[in-house]
């Protein structure tokens, strides 16, 4: 009880010196002044620790620093806690894996260092190797998302042979249906190497047609890159006078005929097809409206009549002879089926009947009066005999409907189904 008694009252007044002039450093012997000229026989304490006994006393064997609290203490080291006890300095190391800060480090290691990593987890799903994290694509090993060894997925692209799962594995962007890295060419389908577009362009691959993406005029089938995209389709739609071309994408043979008052070698290069003084000549057939003509290539002078509903001048430029408000009205006579006509220029009430063969609704609209499967038929197609050229009863022949299956027929054409077999329609 005295005892303890007594370490009390000890640790009470080394807390009271501590705070007085000379300091902790100075009532344990570690000042070297304060050593030097004292006039104890007590030799110099180790580290921390008490002096021998003698002049040349050896010292301890390094205690930890004096304290009277934390803040006496040595700062400690990043993976380090130090506390004071018993008036003592005492470090603990921090458990492996604790988060520390130091350069290069982020995590205690079981000695008490920071370190980089201990596990891949600390380095993201890469290799850590002696405390270090190793980059995925550095590795030497396909791990991670790599298609090949440090290639592919996040990592660069993998050279040709190596396996990869889309283009962007591969160091030239082309992947194969082996899902192996190929070389370029202009025909996988791909665009690469120095490709402008899919197969086209660039320094190896033919020019690509209008639409696809360029960077200069050699790129372009037509010759002319705008605003990074080919002009036409064909060097007949760039808008230029090249191969053999008589004028701007028009003539030569390759290129669409040339309309009047282009330039021309031939009466081939030309829509109207005459070519006179190395100019295209309008003509009836240059699908234009040129010279005296009312619409394209009808009416006027030179011209033949225009259809209905073509402008005209006259009655003369219409084939049915009727110009009304400058537009050829439909008659009976223009050639052309029309109005209520049920053939051309003929039944319908308004015209002239029609001969036999022509169509017809009823039998007015024929001129025999008799209109069988909608054709104009003469009067022996429904008298209930056989008789004219009819192969059967009111049927075959070159006049008369033709003949079901079974009837008598002389030819295919005789019968309904275009097959006559030993003289039966089948």
């Amino acid at each position: 009880m005295a005892s303890r008694g007594r370490d009390s009252l000890f640790k009470w007044a080394v807390v009271l010196l501590c705070a007085g002039p000379f300091g902790c450093a100075q009532i344990f012997g570690l000042d070297k002044e304060y050593r030097e000229t004292s006039g104890t026989a007590q030799g110099g304490g180790g580290s921390g620790g008490v002096g021998g006994t003698t002049g040349t006393g050896v010292g301890g064997t390094g205690g930890s620093a004096a304290c009277a609290s934390e803040a006496d203490c040595p700062a400690p080291a990043a993976c380090q806690t130090v506390t004071c006890e018993d008036l003592a300095c005492v470090s603990a190391t921090l458990p492996l894996g604790t988060p520390c800060a130091a350069p290069g480090g982020k995590v205690c290691d079981e000695a008490g260092s920071c370190v980089a990593c201990n596990v891949a987890k600390d380095c993201d799903g890469a290799p850590c190797d002696n405390h270090l994290c190793v980059p995925l694509c550095m590795d030497g090993v396909q791990d991670g998302a790599e298609t090949a060894v440090d290639c592919g997925g996040p990592c660069p692209g993998c050279p040709q042979g190596q396996h990869c799962l889309s283009d962007t594995d591969c160091d030239n962007g082309i992947c194969n249906v082996m899902d192996l890295c190929s070389p370029a060419s202009c025909g996988n389908g791909n665009k690469n190497g120095t490709e402008t577009d899919v197969d086209c362009g660039g320094a190896t691959c033919a020019r690509c047609p209008g639409g696809k993406k360029c960077l200069a005029p050699s790129d372009c089938i037509s010759g002319s890159c705008n605003n990074g995209h080919c002009n036409g389709g064909s060097l007949c739609e760039d808008g230029l006078v090249d191969v053999e071309e008589t004028d701007v994408d028009c003539g030569g043979g390759q290129c669409a005929d040339c309309p009047p008052g282009k330039k021309c070698l031939l009466d081939a290069d030309c829509l109207g097809a005459l070519c006179a003084g190395g100019v295209c000549q309008p003509t009836c057939t240059d699908k234009q409206q040129d010279n005296l003509e009312t619409d394209v290539d009808c009416g006027g002078a030179d011209c033949g009549p225009c259809a209905t509903g073509k402008a005209c001048a006259l009655d003369a430029d219409c084939k049915g002879g009727l110009c009304t408000l400058n537009l050829c009205e439909a008659t009976c006579t223009d050639s052309q089926k029309n109005n209520a006509e049920t053939d051309v220029d003929c039944g319908g009430g308004a015209c002239p009947t029609c001969a036999i063969g022509a169509s017809c609704v009823t039998g007015n609209d024929c001129a025999t009066g008799f209109c069988v499967a909608a054709k104009c038929a003469p009067a022996t197609c429904v008298d209930g005999m056989k008789d004219g050229l009819e192969t059967d009863l009111d049927c075959g022949g070159a006049e008369c409907p033709k003949c079901a299956a079974g009837k008598a027929c002389a030819a295919n054409a005789d019968c309904a189904s275009g097959v006559c077999s030993f003289n039966l329609c089948n």
